[in-house]
């Protein structure tokens, strides 16, 4: 009967073990994140739109009460307008929230390269981008 408990403990901590070793030096947990399936092209004004809007994003949502929206102004009359979005946990610290949503906006980057939308919930925030008008996923 003592082995039982034992055994117990061994496996889940090893269950543990391995989820810790699949975690960066971060310490963000990537919860979920999703892409759009449209992609716009190299060099394209869109590109400029969505980094204007997730520079705003990093830079201000800590300094915002934890939750910041901004959008790209576009330059011609006709480009498309990118509309982003970010929010921190309210208990976090300030630095934890800018780091975060730099995080979150890097691996946006990585993950969803030149996509129109694309949001992720990490552990301790939210990032999202997408076209306005709201254009409809495929």
């Amino acid at each position: 009967m003592t082995i039982a408990p034992k055994l117990i403990f061994s496996i889940v901590w090893s269950l543990f073990a391995v989820v810790s070793v699949g975690a960066d030096d971060t310490g963000f947990a990537v919860l979920s994140y999703q892409c759009s399936s449209d992609t716009y092209g190299v060099g394209e004004p869109y590109g400029d739109a969505v980094s204007a809007v997730i520079t705003a994003l990093v830079d201000s949502t800590a300094d915002s009460g934890y939750d910041c929206s901004a959008q790209s102004r576009p330059s011609n009359p006709g480009d498309q307008v990118c509309y982003g979005h970010a929010t921190c946990h309210v208990g976090i610290a300030k630095s934890e929230c800018s780091t975060c949503v730099q995080y979150a906006a890097n691996f946006l980057g990585n993950r969803c390269p030149m996509s129109y939308g694309a949001q992720t919930q990490i552990q301790s925030c939210r990032v999202r981008h997408e076209r306005y008008p709201f254009a409809e996923n495929k």
